[in-house]
């Protein structure tokens, strides 16, 4: 099995897509080879049988540039059979693109979606993909035979409560999860101890409305009222990205000024993925309050690494499974929010561990990256085996 897949970004220091890396190098020793198209390329320790061909955005490339570099690497790839599968990581329009020559060649179109979003590009994408992989029923909106819900992806080798010995990843590099502590966690943003006593509420995305952190930081200031024993302290991890992403980030900071929290909220700026491990591990609760309705790898993360989340995503109510009631809180409800932060933050610290434990459990069992990459095989042999053959087989 040969498989092209095309992705925004592979680099080691990215904050959101270093996930990206993980899933290569679990799935390259389980197929022939591995062909990545990347919108971008920066640092990147991949497996030998893995080749990175680069749009070309890390030079600045223009539009045209970029479709140019798009279609000449793809043309090639097809045209020398070197490809049985295209699989596209979390873009429609990439799938779109790709179609025409997909077809051209007789090569199958898998997409991983993970968003609650359906938009045009994505109903379109939908059509002319022959699978879509996704982490949950509500993560693909669209009711259809294509859909296949494979769980997320989570590096649970990696993620873990304590810092490990380096283990062998497996394509026989050697991976070292122990990190040089807190202060080198973060990129950007003020990155000064946590005072001890104090409880740390750790929140990560980026900075959009559709993630509601004024919900989290209202919630803040009511449990501060509420409960003036509980020092605790919330760390926002992300940067804005669109223009109004920046008007957002203003009128948070003037939020957090109003409230009289300028001491206790840290916009901390982008943290790469690699190092989310300490901030993980660090925090005393991980709060997910988006309403994108899809499953944010954050929270698996923060629950690999036994750490209880708070959310108001109802796709996470089958996930949480039992602890759901505890864990769960109404979308943009900042009182009911406090007073779930009140319970878990005052848990016994027997029924903590506990409860540490079952979550990352529920991990391991349906979301680790091992059996997620096996699960993706089987959609790649499935979707080949099904595939009509060439409609030209010109060279």
């Amino acid at each position: 099995m040969r498989v092209l897949l095309v992705t925004q970004e592979i680099d080691e220091n990215s904050a959101l897509l270093g996930v990206t890396l993980t899933w290569i190098r679990h799935l390259a020793p389980k197929v022939g080879h591995v062909a990545v198209l990347a919108l971008s390329v920066g640092t990147a320790d991949l497996p030998d049988n893995v080749s990175l061909y680069s749009m070309g955005k890390e030079r600045s490339a223009n539009k045209l540039s970029l479709l140019k570099n798009f279609y000449g690497h793809l043309w090639r790839l097809l045209r020398g059979r070197e490809v049985d599968v295209i699989f596209v990581h979390m873009v429609p329009r990439y799938a779109i693109l790709a179609a025409p020559l997909a077809r051209l060649f007789g090569i199958p179109i898998v997409l991983w979606n993970a968003h609650g979003t359906v938009s045009s590009y994505l109903r379109l994408a939908h059509r002319l993909v022959a699978a879509v992989v996704t982490a949950s029923p509500e993560s693909f909106r669209i009711n259809s035979p294509k859909r296949i819900v494979t769980g997320h992806g989570i590096d649970t080798d990696y993620f873990t409560a304590a810092e490990r010995e380096p283990t062998a990843t497996t394509d026989g590099r050697r991976l070292q999860t122990r990190a040089t502590g807190p202060s080198d966690a973060a990129t950007d943003g003020d990155i000064a101890p946590v005072s001890a006593g104090s409880k740390v509420l750790l929140t990560v995305g980026r900075l959009s409305r559709s993630k509601d952190y004024g919900t989290i930081i209202q919630a803040l200031a009511r449990l501060r009222s509420q409960k003036p024993t509980v020092d605790a302290r919330l760390r926002i991890i992300g940067t804005p990205f669109f223009a109004d992403d920046h008007a957002y980030l203003a009128e948070l900071e003037k939020l957090v000024d109003e409230l009289g929290l300028a001491e206790h909220v840290t916009f901390v700026g982008k943290v790469p993925n690699r190092r989310m491990v300490e901030e993980y591990r660090r925090c005393a609760v991980l709060i997910n309050s988006s309403h994108t309705g899809s499953i944010d790898k954050v929270v698996l993360e923060a629950m690999a690494c036994e750490k209880p989340p708070l959310t108001c995503n109802e796709s996470f109510a089958p996930v949480l499974a039992d602890h759901a009631d505890l864990l769960m809180f109404a979308p943009s409800n900042p009182e009911e929010l406090a007073q779930r932060l009140a319970q878990v933050l005052t848990l016994e610290p027997d029924y903590r561990s506990e409860l540490g434990r079952a979550l990352r459990r529920l991990v391991v069992d349906h979301h680790g990256v091992a059996g997620l990459t096996d699960r993706f095989v089987e959609v790649f042999n499935r979707v080949t085996a099904a595939a009509p053959g060439a409609v030209s087989s010109t060279k």
